[in-house]
């Protein structure tokens, strides 16, 4: 993503909040409140970058639409998984609905096995959507460097996505239609996160959908 025309970061010092234009962008300069001297972040995602009540510390992955970075939200002192629309998508309007859709279907569930909602906006430009962060991987990654699970760990896995799932339906009648390893969070404590409802839809909504998923 290219830099904004103007970008908000944080002074590693003092923690004051810096607007500055683009054309600062990669330099240094002194911080108006405690007068240390600061390097610019190169962009409005480099760490350090603020976006609405966020601080940017780094890249947690990267998908086709999007990028998560791992974030500090200022308001509460805590960390979160920040989802950033890319630039080029936010260009359309189809793809910010959809985007903001998964936020608003996240918002609505509450269950220890569904990564919860924290924030959505839109700031500066920039279309965000704020979750819970969780420490781990995912059961893709968990696969991909162990290659096989013991089966009752497994079925355990496979029930605790079943019982999002049900949630999902019973309260909300809405259908996840991408669930995969890439789209199941482990916590390191053996927790499963269900993720990722960019495309769920309800009963109704199913009537009239394509058919697509996962």
């Amino acid at each position: 993503m290219a830099a904004r025309r103007s970008m908000r970061f944080q002074c590693t010092f003092c923690f004051t909040i810096i607007p500055v234009g683009e054309e600062m962008a990669g330099k240094r300069m002194a911080c108006p409140n405690c007068a240390k001297s600061l390097a610019v972040p190169r962009s409005a995602f480099d760490m350090g970058s603020v976006i609405a009540d966020f601080v940017i510390e780094g890249v947690i992955g990267e998908g086709g639409m999007s990028t998560v970075y791992l974030a500090r939200q200022l308001s509460m002192d805590r960390r979160v998984a920040l989802k950033i629309l890319s630039a080029y998508y936010l260009a359309e309007e189809k793809y910010q609905r959809l985007f903001l859709k998964e936020a608003k279907a996240a918002a609505r569930l509450n269950h220890p096995n569904i990564i919860q909602a924290v924030a959505v906006g839109l700031a500066d430009g920039v279309l965000y959507y704020a979750m819970e962060y969780i420490k781990g991987r995912t059961l893709a990654q968990r696969i991909e460097q162990e290659r096989t699970i013991e089966p009752d760990e497994a079925l355990n896995i496979i029930q605790q996505v079943a019982e999002a799932l049900h949630m999902a339906w019973s309260q909300e009648n809405l259908i996840h239609r991408d669930i995969k390893p890439d789209n199941i969070m482990l916590a390191d404590d053996g927790l499963a996160k269900v993720m990722d409802l960019g495309i769920a839809v309800t009963r109704e909504e199913a009537r009239e959908a394509d058919i697509s998923g996962t």
